[in-house]
């Protein structure tokens, strides 16, 4: 992992997607669901992989993982908890971006908590 610096042409209201794992959803006693912690904790990179939400569509976040959902927060959310927003653009994906360094423990509960859904797909 690379020392990241943060973005400010990210800024705060930038609203960031992460694609969340069949795996990873929580059903609440009220039978909504909520991403798991781990949804946002990385253990390759250690950076969290994201989208520019503005920069792209749920159909492209989602392509290629058709059980996935996809849950949002704000760049600022992110830098309240003391987190690195940094455009990581590919050739294929112009939207992604990197939460540096990835969350753990109870900064990774507060995305889970802080979070709402784009998209939610749960087992029928």
């Amino acid at each position: 992992m690379a020392d990241r610096v943060d973005d400010p042409s990210v800024t705060d209201d930038t609203i960031l997607w992460r694609r969340v794992l069949p795996d990873w959803l929580h059903k609440n006693e009220d039978g909504s669901y909520r991403p798991q912690s781990i949804a946002f904790v990385d253990r390759g990179s250690h950076e969290l992989s994201v989208h520019i939400s503005h920069m792209t569509t749920p159909q492209k976040a989602l392509a290629g993982f058709p059980d996935d959902s996809l849950a949002s927060f704000t760049a600022g959310f992110a830098r309240s908890l003391g987190f690195k927003v940094v455009p990581d653009s590919t050739p294929v994906d112009p939207s992604h971006a990197l939460i540096c360094p990835s969350p753990t423990g109870k900064k990774a509960k507060k995305f889970a908590k802080e979070s709402t859904w784009v998209v939610l797909k749960t087992a029928q």
